[in-house]
């Protein structure tokens, strides 16, 4: 030993008193060995699996904690699990059975009369054999210690007129005082009868101090029942009650979810489309995490979706390509890399109305989804061509009516909550957005919004920028009535509008004429071309879609009015007398505006459209920093580093005997530490829980004097009480083999010191080991154990006491 404890005192008369030692009990340490046998429906199949298809165990999440670490450690022993996608004819798991039957024996096993019972029964697929102990234990019958003991037994098996073979041969290693069972599964062959028989492999007992007499307690006939569960996805689990205090853990998972209905052309897992040919309008199933193509999925399921009641041909599934492929782009994430514009991940378990379903949905691509014309048309607020010119000309009366959306509507701030991915998908509220320009103007006036498919942080930044950035800028709406070249207008459809009343001077109106050579364009009323600007010309067809032509000439006068356009381009036949135009300027484009609604009455359609600023959409994508919003307001819960660098020093203490080890260990990493777990395995490999400590730092006395190859293991926990993978230090606990020194010398007029002397220690006193004078030894009579030891130190006299462990 390195490390000494001092012991000293004066030399002088020997003293007296004394105490009777007290017996050491070990600690009950053998736990129950039950299994619990767990089926969690994940979900509606097919899926497509796990997560991480080569590591499936790094999915598996028992009370927040995985059961696979990223280095491949365990945190968890002997669990065990299988996966089903949701196929229609998927296997059964093997062991969930669904019939059992348990038979009594209670019948102890000796060595010379081992227990056995015949199965006749041809359904039944296995058995589980019950082994119990009333103690398992050894006392020491000359200091009255109760320490732990072993048992070993084997388990045979006898199918039809075969002979006995062993299947198992077993023991159990620990102490407890009072009962304990353990069960062991065996897998039964077609043949019948078979026999199972407990057989004990060590010599029986035959002295009280020793308890491990063994049962052959019951035994369970299993019948499998060999359930598929067609079209659900699930999980199946067999999880020992020891690795959780014997209780069921929670359970979660990393799954790569339903698989859906996908472009033909498409790759979801590079978010490619093969645009070589044009795309066919055929698809196929795959996973992926693009909400367009799984709302679509949605419509066309007849199972657990709309299918029964929609057809496929009433969606549109063009519209459909366009959104999945507008959401397949990648953007800045805001932590510097970049990200798919929109995804969904999310898990959807509540019974809900099929149009609240299709908003959220739809949602998570910035859309909504109507019903309109006899189809499902989806729309999402993206960049996009008008496809209709608007002016005094073709709209009842020349009237536009716009209004201002009301200064409640136009939030200035947002705090967004969505799921976060990195921390098991729990609900962050911390992402705060605010305009200052806006709140200044407006005031502030916040929207508290949820997003359920939301799982990237930088998506919830874009999301909370978008709402502020349309409310504060798209201001006013605009409603007007029109005849039939509108009756194709669709919500989400972006028109330009050229009003007269609010630009101060006509730009738009009907054409009245057109040239032989089809350049000169005559309108129906002078416009006003300004010096010094280009112009071009916007011309509808009958059907309503218009093309850009440039302005080369005009008839244009000194008031800049002109009723005659010279084209620099020839227009095709569609365009026609009395198609409608609108005159732009290059400091003067018409208005954007987007479609909300097309009612119509008569023959005519009302049109109610909202401001529309195309440049909002490079606003919310650029400049985002997802690492620069308020603090989340729940803790980190992804497990916290383990302990590193763990040291181990071991020495000998006398009051009261034994050994004490000191162990230290620094911070594994910077995720924040509640407490530390600290774990001990003995020599005989044994593992115990000592306690949690607040500190880096735990003694561990070992009462029993134990010698040998012990082990300490350390994992680290954070406040949510998820735990790290532990880390793990072996040690040797041996006796000195002579005499050691103490640290320092004793001296002429040293302080007096003293210590508690017992039964293991002996004191020596000399100048060196060799030479020095016995002065106590363990059992004598001279000072009984666990009495106090004074010796005098005399002016003279320079000391030094020895000790060595008996």
């Amino acid at each position: 030993m390195t490390d000494l404890t001092p012991i000293g005192g004066r030399k002088g008369g020997k003293g007296g008193g004394g105490s009777t030692r007290t017996p050491i009990e070990d600690p009950d340490n053998l736990l129950a060995d039950s299994t619990a046998y767990v089926i969690d429906a994940v979900s509606e199949g097919e899926i497509a699996g796990w997560a991480d298809e080569d590591f499936p165990a790094k999915c598996i999440y028992f009370d927040q904690t995985p059961l696979q670490n990223e280095d491949g450690s365990f945190n968890f022993e002997g669990v065990e699990y299988w996966l089903r996608t949701g196929t229609p004819d998927q296997e059964p798991v093997p062991g969930f059975s669904a019939v059992e039957t348990e038979v009594n024996v209670g019948v102890e096993v000796e060595e010379a009369l081992p227990v056995a019972r015949t199965i006749a029964a041809a359904d039944v697929d296995a058995i589980r054999i019950k082994i119990g102990l009333s103690a398992l234990s050894t006392l020491n019958v000359e200091n009255g210690d109760l320490t732990g003991a072993t048992v070993t037994f084997a388990i045979d098996m006898q199918a039809g007129s075969a002979g006995w073979e062993e299947i198992g041969a077993y023991s159990i290693t620990g102490k407890t005082t009072s009962g304990y069972q353990r069960s062991y599964r065996v897998e039964l062959p077609e043949v019948r009868p078979v026999s199972i028989r407990v057989r004990r492999t060590m010599p029986d007992s035959d002295v009280s101090s020793i308890q491990d007499v063994i049962y052959f307690v019951s035994y369970t006939e299993i019948i499998d029942a060999k359930l598929c569960y067609p079209n659900t996805a699930y999980v199946a689990l067999a999880v020992p009650a020891q690795a959780f205090g014997g209780r069921v853990p929670t359970r979660s998972y990393r799954l790569k979810g339903m698989k859906c209905w996908v472009p033909s052309n498409y790759d979801p897992e590079t978010r490619e489309y093969d645009d070589t040919s044009i795309w066919d309008g055929t698809f196929k199933l795959a996973f992926t995490d693009n909400p367009a193509f799984f709302t679509y999925t949605v419509f066309l399921e007849d199972r657990w979706g709309l299918g029964e009641r929609i057809a496929p041909e009433l969606v549109d599934k063009w519209r459909i390509y366009q959104i999945g492929k507008y959401c397949d782009e990648l953007v800045d994430d805001g932590l510097g890399g970049l990200e798919p514009r929109f995804t969904m991940n999310g898990v959807m378990n509540t019974r809900e109305a099929a149009y609240q379903v299709i908003t959220q949905l739809s949602a998570a691509f910035r859309g909504v989804t109507y019903w309109g014309a006899g189809a499902v048309v989806p729309v999402q607020d993206a960049p996009s061509d008008p496809v209709k010119i608007v002016t005094n000309a073709n709209v009842v009366d020349g009237a536009f009516n716009y209004a201002g959306t009301g200064l409640t509507a136009r939030k200035t701030a947002v705090v967004a909550s969505y799921r976060d991915k990195s921390d098991h998908f729990r609900v962050k509220a911390g992402i705060v957005f605010e305009d200052t320009d806006a709140i200044q103007r407006y005031g502030r006036r916040q929207a508290d919004i949820t997003l359920p498919f939301q799982t990237s942080r930088g998506g919830a930044l874009r999301d909370a920028k978008w709402l502020v950035d349309t409310n504060t800028t798209q201001r006013e709406t605009v409603n007007y009535q029109a005849g039939f070249d509108h009756a194709a207008l669709r919500p989400g459809d972006k028109i330009l509008i050229s009003d007269k009343h609010r630009v101060g001077f006509r730009l738009g109106g009907r054409v009245l004429s057109i040239s032989a050579h089809r350049r000169d364009i005559e309108v129906d009323a002078p416009v006003l071309l300004r010096a010094g600007e280009t112009h071009t010309l916007l011309l509808a067809n009958e059907v309503g879609e218009f093309r850009e032509y440039a302005v080369a000439g005009s008839n244009a006068g000194d008031d800049d009015l002109a009723t005659i356009l010279t084209l620099q381009a020839q227009v095709p036949p569609t365009i026609k007398v009395g198609c409608v135009f609108v005159l732009t300027a290059s400091d003067l484009p018409p208005r954007q505006f987007r479609a909300m609604s097309n009612t119509p009455e008569g023959h005519l359609f009302n049109i109610v459209a909202l401001e529309d600023d195309p440049g909002k959409f490079a606003r919310v994508e650029q400049g985002i920093r997802a690492d620069d919003d308020a603090p989340f307001l729940l803790p980190d819960a992804s497990p916290p580093a383990a302990p590193q660098n763990i040291s181990v020093q071991v020495v000998w203490r006398d009051v009261p005997a034994g050994f004490v080890v000191t162990v230290g260990w620094e911070r594994g990493g910077a995720s924040p530490v509640a407490r530390y777990r600290v774990d001990l395995t003995d020599a005989d490999g044994i593992r115990t829980h000592i306690r949690e400590v607040g500190t880096q730092a735990i003694d561990i006395p070992l009462l029993s004097a134990q010698t040998g190859a012990f082990a300490v293991h350390v994992a680290a926990e954070n406040h949510l009480g998820v735990t790290s993978h532990f880390a793990t230090k072996p040690f040797i606990v041996a006796k000195p083999a002579s005499a050691e020194q103490q640290s320092a010398p004793l001296v002429a007029g040293a302080v007096n010191t003293y210590a508690m002397l017992c039964s293991s220690v002996a004191v020596q006193q000399g100048q060196t080991a060799d030479g020095s004078t016995l002065c106590y030894e363990p059992g004598g009579t001279d000072r009984p154990a666990g009495t106090w030891q004074a010796m005098q130190i005399a002016e003279a006299d320079v000391l030094a006491l020895w000790y060595r462990i008996a």
